[in-house]
């Protein structure tokens, strides 16, 4: 068993850990070309602050929404997929690697057709990038979807931040 003293050190560590990732990512995101992208969201466990590398390391979550009727690619933007085996296109930098989905822009109704798991996926992300405030400006919108779905995303969310 821990002693506390112990316990908190590996808090501040792992929050140390998490900074650092979202610091790359910040750094990741300011050398793409971005004039296609309208908002790219940090989402996964090191938007929660949870993110501790496995034994195959970690994954940087990205949602990334394209400019309306922008036919611009992933790979035009963030090079080949190295990685075809996860669903997601992923790429590698400076040691790190990022899982992005790469998607249109995600408004009020588009957001309530997606699945759950998506939902869920965005609820908890942080925005990285909306120089318009265009997405920030929807969230809001977002948010007040009907007050029993929400209910349930937040109970979700919460289950999610309790394991």
């Amino acid at each position: 068993m821990y002693k506390l003293s112990e316990m908190l050190e590996m808090l501040e560590m792992q929050k140390d850990y998490v900074q650092k990732l979202r610091n790359h990512t910040t750094s990741y995101i300011k050398t793409i070309e971005k004039n296609q992208i309208e908002t790219i969201l940090l989402s996964g466990s090191v938007s929660r602050g949870d993110a501790h590398p496995g034994k195959k390391g970690l994954n940087i979550d990205l949602i990334v929404m394209k400019k309306l009727k922008s036919k611009i690619s992933v790979e035009k933007i963030f090079g080949k997929n190295e990685n075809p085996f996860i669903p997601y296109h992923c790429v590698k930098w400076n040691n790190e690697w990022f899982q992005i989905l790469f998607t249109d822009f995600i408004d009020c109704n588009k957001f309530k057709e997606l699945n759950e798991p998506r939902k869920f996926s965005i609820m908890e992300s942080k925005i990285f990038y909306d120089p318009e405030n265009k997405y920030k400006n929807e969230f809001k919108a977002i948010k007040k979807y009907p007050e029993s779905v929400q209910k349930i995303l937040q109970f979700l969310v919460t289950q999610r931040n309790s394991q």
